[in-house]
């Protein structure tokens, strides 16, 4: 019987050192995958939309206020993903103007299937479609460090958040974007947002944003 339990608590012990050392390996690997990635697709994109601005008229003062408190390394690095994504919605919505087409009309509709599809696999993940549920699913205590927020309000009803900073609008600003492609850019990008508020049956109203100046983007989703 001393054997027996002798050998359970070494199997636990053992257990708890391997877990402890894969949590710390993949935190490390994660620290210099992010930090590289980020650094090298940001620097790449940003220089690439700075050249395609380069003899754009730009507007000579902008109403738009978006600089980050939290500078930590690793938030920095997610951030840098962020503005890469911003990017990719920014160039195609160029070229899509290039081609005679309009950016709302074809950049929203995606955006918000693209907002549906995630909404869904969140309720999937958290096993609830209540607005408590989306909280605690999507705007997580990381998702808060990297866009700065406050939640101001949280029932299985409504949801109330107050967003400080946005990388998405740091890349536009970046990339020599005018206050009213940052603002279009802005009303494209939350489509996502309004497709998790109908996913989880509920609604979204976008009561200020940082894209169109003001202090906060305050994003308030209701049943």
């Amino acid at each position: 019987m001393a054997e027996d339990m002798t050998d359970k608590m070494a199997d636990k012990m053992a257990d708890q050192m391997a877990e402890q050392m894969a949590d710390q390996m993949a935190d490390q690997m994660a620290d210099q995958m992010t930090d590289q990635m980020a650094d090298q697709m940001t620097e790449q994109t940003v220089k690439e939309m700075a050249e395609q601005k380069e003899n754009k008229p730009r507007s000579r003062h902008s109403i738009v206020t978006n600089e980050p408190s939290i500078k930590n390394p690793i938030i920095q690095a997610v951030r840098g993903q962020l503005e890469q994504r911003a990017a990719w919605l920014y160039l195609l919505c160029d070229e899509a103007g290039k081609r005679g087409l309009e950016w709302k009309d074809f950049g929203s509709a995606a955006i918000k299937r693209c907002g549906l599809s995630q909404g869904n696999d969140l309720i999937k993940t958290g096993g609830t479609n209540s607005l408590t549920g989306l909280r605690k699913t999507l705007f997580t205590k990381p998702a808060q460090w990297v866009f700065e927020m406050k939640i101001r309000k949280s029932t299985d009803k409504v949801l109330a958040i107050d967003f400080h900073y946005c990388p998405l609008v740091k890349a536009w600003q970046k990339a020599g974007c005018t206050d009213e492609e940052i603002a279009d850019l802005c009303d494209i990008a939350m489509c996502g947002d309004h497709g998790i508020g109908e996913a989880y049956g509920g609604k979204l109203k976008l009561l200020k944003s940082i894209a169109k100046g003001d202090e906060v983007c305050r994003l308030y989703y209701y049943k």
